[in-house]
């Protein structure tokens, strides 16, 4: 069996855990914005063989973060729902262009 077959998925929205995830190994592996559900709202999907116990420790509150890791993460984090954001309005503008004749 190879490390692709032992990886778990999760999709997920909440920023904090995502920044979580990534700080702890886990690959963002897909995302999408999400519109009219917020501001920035991002569906994002992380693999990775430990996500589960991660989420497990998220969620129960058992987690210890080095601050400025947890930062860097959450940075990286918002960089990546604004690149959704940015993808998903220019998809958005290309097909409004389509039905106008320039």
């Amino acid at each position: 069996m190879n490390g692709r077959e032992s990886l778990e998925r999760v999709e997920i929205t909440d920023a904090s855990l995502a920044a979580w995830l990534l700080m702890n190994g886990c690959t963002l592996v897909e995302r999408q914005y999400i519109p009219h559900v917020g501001p920035l709202s991002c569906l994002m999907v992380f693999s990775g063989s430990r996500i589960h116990e991660l989420q497990d420790e998220y969620f129960g509150k058992r987690t210890r973060v080095d601050l400025w890791q947890f930062r860097a993460a959450s940075n990286r984090i918002n960089v990546y729902v604004h690149e959704a954001k940015r993808s998903y309005e220019q998809a958005r503008c290309g097909e409004a262009m389509e039905g106008h004749d320039i």
